[in-house]
């Protein structure tokens, strides 16, 4: 380890001090700020998911022992992801066959069955490679965390604590799968855009 053990004595340490707010006014450019179009935030929103659990996961690779701390972040950021992601196609797309998302659901399965209606409806075909991959991918999250609650509690809403299917989790593996989901999801929105553009306006 770089330093010496001194070095201990004189770190320095953030407290919380006056005036501390997590809003301000935009003064530089490297400020950022909250998108105001819904369709802007909502992309924002699953794009941004995807991405973090991307960074998180690259961070385990040159730090391992973050891996400790950061392997349930990761794991909600990609299964929040997948329910974003979904949510916006279903109510972004979702109009042309008549389709929307039921209000309060976190449930994947349901998501994902509602968008492969979508793409039957549509006349695309749902049992393809691709489209059987991601299936997987959904209910394999589905099966660890039904509620969005799983990797953000270690005990449910009775103080059990939660368990977790046997077998490990390679923070490389998922990350490659994912890349995969977020490519498909990023193939899916630009399909379903064309599609929309070409409805007539007085649809």
């Amino acid at each position: 380890m770089d330093g010496k053990f001194e070095d201990i004595l004189n770190l320095k340490y953030r407290w919380p001090k006056r005036g501390d707010r997590i809003v301000q006014a935009i003064s530089k450019q490297t400020d950022v700020y909250f998108p105001e179009h819904p369709f802007e935030r909502s992309t924002f929103i699953w794009s941004g998911y995807f991405r973090a659990a991307e960074v998180l996961v690259e961070q385990c690779e040159r730090e391992e022992f973050d891996r400790n701390y950061l392997t349930f972040p990761i794991m909600f950021c990609y299964r929040h992801a997948l329910e974003t992601v979904l949510k916006y196609i279903i109510e972004q797309y979702g109009g042309l066959v008549g389709m929307s998302v039921p209000p309060g659901t976190h449930n994947l399965l349901n998501l994902w069955k509602l968008h492969e209606g979508l793409m039957e409806a549509i006349g695309l075909p749902v049992q393809d490679d691709g489209n059987q991959a991601i299936a997987r991918v959904v209910r394999d999250f589905h099966e660890i965390d039904k509620g969005s609650f799983s990797f953000r509690y270690a005990t449910d809403n009775s103080g059990v604590l939660i368990s977790f299917p046997s077998g490990v989790v390679s923070l490389a593996t998922l990350k490659d799968v994912m890349e995969g989901c977020k490519n498909y999801f990023d193939a899916t929105d630009g399909y379903y855009a064309d599609l929309q553009a070409a409805v007539p306006t007085d649809y």
